[in-house]
């Protein structure tokens, strides 16, 4: 059956705009960490911006996924498989349920850029610690300078600036990148406010000589939920 007109322009034009949106994008291999598009993203914003204005903060955070996988027939690989453990369809594979992310925002310019994922399934310290500094090395030779590390206060998070730190929990240490400076380690207050209130949810705390009571919080929170 042929095509009628109007089809036959709308198809034109969807082929169109699917070519212009992989001259934009750029194509994908299913690559983790960082893959040569999120360089590419990288070095264009930072040929927009001053050198003031490259000093950022590294946010590593993770999130819960489906664990899947899903087999591309070309690559002959599977997809959400640990980053770690990609096969090729006649190999084992072990499914990951967390994505990591690492996102990089500006200190004293508002921008937020994507710059490494990773797919993980019971991550170590080890493990984080090695695509922190990789992703960190990575960032800074597209002439962007990372201040500080933050993330949430999760074990693995906690252990992971110990191992920067050589076994203990420091503010800061020497740079990777350049020993001159110093790279900090900070933890999202937003979460660490987040763990107390749902502490004071809970029941009341102590300091080891008294309650501090949580009761005007719960007061609070059932006044909101009305």
């Amino acid at each position: 059956m042929m095509q009628s007109k109007t089809e036959s322009y709308f198809y034109f034009q969807a082929q169109e705009h699917y070519k212009d949106l992989l001259r934009f994008t750029g194509p994908v291999n299913g690559q983790v960490g960082f893959t040569q598009l999120i360089k590419a993203r990288v070095i264009d914003e930072a040929q927009k911006l001053k050198p003031e204005e490259k000093f950022a903060s590294l946010v590593v955070d993770e999130m819960a996924i489906k664990p899947q996988c899903i087999y591309d027939s070309k690559l002959d690989c599977f997809f959400c498989a640990k980053s770690e453990s990609i096969k090729t369809a006649r190999e084992e594979y072990d499914n990951a349920n967390r994505l990591l992310c690492f996102i990089l925002y500006g200190l004293s310019t508002k921008y937020c850029i994507r710059c490494g994922y990773y797919f993980t399934k019971q991550l170590t310290a080890k493990e984080l610690y090695a695509y922190t500094s990789s992703i960190i090395k990575d960032v800074e030779e597209c002439s962007f300078v990372i201040v500080r590390v933050v993330t949430d206060n999760l074990a693995v998070n906690a252990a992971m600036f110990k191992e920067f730190g050589g076994g203990e929990l420091k503010i800061s240490i020497p740079h990777p990148c350049d020993p001159g400076r110093k790279l900090f380690f900070a933890f999202d207050q937003n979460h660490i406010v987040k763990n107390i209130r749902s502490l004071f949810l809970d029941k009341d705390m102590s300091n080891g000589q008294e309650i501090i009571s949580g009761k005007y919080l719960r007061l609070l929170y059932r006044i909101k939920k009305k």
